[in-house]
């Protein structure tokens, strides 16, 4: 008979290791696998894995850790995972519930309020224990909104640790906690995985990650990956949208054109000549829903380039733009060895052009009327980023 598996989380200070161990130790056949673990083994190249920079090395781990999970759970253990796995990492949990689906997989999220998370962790004195002060903050605020998965969140402050083991206790056994292999989270535990949808419907990856990762990009939060004919509802669900497509001198998406959209889309992925243009989906990790698209175009001189993103409104404020951003940027940089990159705006658009200047490019002009929008001229400003400045930037 299979186990299951705990993931038992949240940021520094917040009481995870002590309740994920007293949590084991009340069911018969357990296993508490402490995560920091699986980093400490790492004896040499290792990067600390709160930097930007260590994303690729956390992928390895955490999968490496969820194929242990899932390994004890099939032989019958109920296993508590503990350790800090935000929703941008459940991507290596769903994939291993699809090959077991006789495991369950739940997901609980410690969120004391933030003073009491950086007091509780700085008075910690085991040896390696992460005591700074700017990446305690920075990862409680990574799990300060955690999208559709909030509700997955226990307000540890002023627990001790028995009501925070019996709060725990209380959420598994309501069985609201569940994750489905699918990227859903049942709203009712008598709802089952077939039952279970997301507000928006996405695309499963499956066995074509790998292809579609092909010069795409996981940021810890994002994955940028093709466009696919089964995006079609998440792509409408903002692209129709009149108000956010305001800016646009197409207008909005109107039902059945996305197909001819796509198709317009799907050739220039290589980006290998002028005009070529790689179009991702842009994928909230937590959920695998689509909520935007990016795209990176070749220019028609030289190793130059441009980008461009449209995201859900509803992401607004998540910053979103700046993660995709970057990523689009590393990958004309670093992946394509591109010169220079721009990036254009309505000059109407404050959040876009926000947006841009905190990617670090330079304001390069104004272009009076110079885009077509609908029946008007909309003036346009231009932004651009050499790739020495996005080297010596150390983004």
């Amino acid at each position: 008979m299979s186990g299951s598996v705990i993931v038992l989380t949240g940021p520094p200070g917040s009481g995870k290791s002590t309740t994920a161990r007293a949590l084991a130790g009340t069911y018969p056949r357990a296993v508490h696998l402490h995560t920091d673990d699986f980093w400490h083994v790492i004896v040499s190249g290792g990067i600390p894995p709160y930097l930007a920079e260590s994303d690729a090395q956390n992928q390895v781990v955490v999968d490496a850790v969820a194929r242990a999970a899932f390994t004890y759970a099939r032989g019958g253990y109920t296993v508590v995972v503990d350790g800090i796995m935000g929703p941008w990492m459940l991507g290596h949990y769903r994939r291993a519930l699809r090959h077991h689906p006789g495991v369950e997989l739940q997901y609980v999220v410690l969120r004391p309020d933030r003073p009491t998370a950086l007091a509780r962790a700085r008075q910690r004195a085991d040896p390696g224990a992460l005591v700074d002060e700017g990446p305690i903050l920075a990862l409680w605020d990574q799990f300060a909104d955690l999208g559709v998965l909030d509700g997955h969140a226990i307000d540890s402050t002023g627990h001790e640790e028995a009501e925070t083991l019996r709060a725990v206790q209380d959420a598994l056994a309501g069985g609201r906690y569940r994750l489905t292999h699918d990227g859903g989270s049942p709203r009712d535990p008598a709802i089952g995985a077939e039952d279970d949808r997301d507000e928006v419907p996405h695309a499963s990856l499956g066995a074509d990650e790998e292809d579609l990762l092909h010069g795409g990009r996981r940021t810890p939060r994002l994955l940028l990956r093709r466009l696919l004919p089964g995006d079609e509802e998440a792509v409408l669900a903002y692209r129709s949208d009149a108000h956010a497509s305001r800016y646009l001198g197409h207008g909005p998406m109107e039902p059945g054109r996305y197909a001819g959209w796509l198709a317009e889309r799907a050739t220039g992925w290589s980006l290998e000549r002028p005009g070529d243009r790689r179009f991702y989906a842009v994928v909230e990790s937590a959920s695998e829903r689509v909520v935007g698209d990016a795209v990176l175009i070749r220019a028609g001189e030289g190793l130059q380039g441009e980008l461009g993103m449209f995201l859900h409104p509803e992401t607004s404020g998540l910053g979103y733009s700046l993660e995709a951003g970057r990523a689009l940027l590393d990958i004309a940089f670093s992946e394509l060895a591109w010169h220079r990159v721009v990036a254009r705006a309505d000059a109407d658009n404050r959040s876009s052009v926000r947006a841009i200047e905190k990617l670090g490019l330079r304001r390069e002009g104004l272009f009076v009327e110079g885009t077509p929008r609908g029946d008007t001229w909309a003036d346009t400003v231009q932004y651009a980023l050499l790739a020495r400045e996005w080297a010596a930037s150390g983004a």
